[in-house]
């Protein structure tokens, strides 16, 4: 496994992102969890990513049983935030960050995150709440090791905040589609200039860039028929010189294993894979999908009760795979989209709109799925 450093601190370049653990029902499943968490230790991985909203609360909860509990402190580092968006006064640190540590079953946090700055006012909120000499306090004692934020927002944002303060680590959403997209590039580069490490999440926009049926995968397998998408977009990533740490979501230890292998050690893009890597996002970029990573932020903001990321993950199978069928079939016949709640079912309130670090247009795209839900089946939404 390869290791880089974040402020002096030796850390695995793959990351375990505790966001979308195996679960059961809407539970952690905690022994293959474990399982996991293993295989990620006994490949060299160290880096262990969370938060306080991750899995429920239940995330960080699940990260204490099976590192604390079982590792030498010192093996691993944990990184973990603040969420940002859900602080409404100043004691609200001190009481989540307490929580934190008794969940963690620790007395200190490798990495200390303020989660998901959606814009330069949330970050002005935080500093007006005192978050400066709350980070500042537990650095010198040493409860917190190091600190940084993660952010979807543009790199003008990012940059502004990344200058306001001494941040160690900066968290942002990086894939090879991204890299001009989403100005990932641009990005990237002001906090190379400002020399802060880069903690890359959604390396795989959530599993999209993943898929070896997709179109997009077939200039990539061309290439290297032994190869995965999985691979191709990873690499991309880690053979960054800022990236110290490139997050993947991992849910089972054959993603795992796979992810492994990508990183011991890691081989960088040569010229001519980039031209094939280039091919495959301008396959994407023609393909109507919707950009959702499934990062479930928007989850429980539905007063109908809409499972977002679902519903638009069958949109995308169904622009991606030419399979029309699929979209109405499922929507009508699968547990997760009952009367009252499906996509025709959308209020447009907007409160979606809000949580997503996307930006996308919620509202819209749901009114979007609904009328290819209607013309498929050729019936009044």
């Amino acid at each position: 496994m390869e290791t880089r450093y974040i402020g002096g601190t030796p850390v695995s370049l793959l990351g375990l992102g505790c966001m979308r653990l195996p679960t059961a029902g809407d539970a952690i499943d905690y022994e293959k969890a474990e399982a996991l968490v293993d295989c990620a230790m006994a490949g060299g991985v160290n880096y262990f990513d969370s938060a306080y909203v991750y899995h429920g609360g239940e995330s960080e909860t699940f990260l204490g049983r099976a590192l604390t509990d079982r590792y030498p402190r010192g093996s691993f580092r944990i990184a973990t935030k603040v969420p940002s968006f859900d602080v409404e006064q100043s004691e609200d640190f001190e009481r989540i960050f307490g929580e934190q540590l008794e969940r963690l079953k620790t007395d200190f946090i490798d990495f200390y995150l303020m989660h998901d700055f959606r814009s330069y006012g949330l970050w002005q909120k935080m500093k007006d709440f005192g978050t400066n000499d709350f980070l500042d306090r537990h650095l010198r004692d040493g409860s917190i090791k190091q600190v940084g934020f993660s952010s979807h927002e543009l790199p003008e944002v990012i940059d502004r905040i990344a200058g306001e303060r001494r941040w160690d680590l900066v968290q942002m959403q990086l894939s090879y589609l991204d890299w001009d997209d989403q100005r990932a590039k641009d990005t990237y580069e002001l906090l190379a200039k400002r020399g802060i490490p880069v903690v890359a999440m959604e390396p795989l926009r959530g599993g999209a860039l993943s898929d070896k049926n997709a179109s997009y995968a077939k200039p990539l397998l061309d290439f290297a028929p032994d190869s995965t998408p999985s691979e191709w977009g990873l690499r991309f990533c880690g053979g960054l010189p800022g990236v110290s740490v490139v997050l993947s979501g991992m849910s089972t230890t054959d993603q795992m294993e796979e992810n492994l292998r990508t990183f011991s050690p890691l081989k960088p893009l040569g010229q001519a894979e980039r031209g094939v890597l280039n091919a495959a996002a301008s396959i994407l970029r023609d393909v109507p999908i919707i950009p959702c990573t499934t990062c479930t932020y928007c989850v429980g903001s539905c007063p109908q009760q809409i499972p977002i990321p679902k519903v638009f993950r069958r949109h995308n199978s169904m622009v991606m795979y030419h399979m029309p069928a699929e979209l109405s079939f499922w929507l009508d016949n699968n547990d997760c989209t009952r009367a009252g709640s499906r996509p025709e079912d959308c209020i447009a309130c907007g409160a979606c709109a809000g949580a997503c670090p996307q930006h996308i247009d919620i509202p819209e795209k749901m009114k979007m799925v609904s009328q290819i839900r209607a013309e498929l089946s050729k019936k009044p939404i």
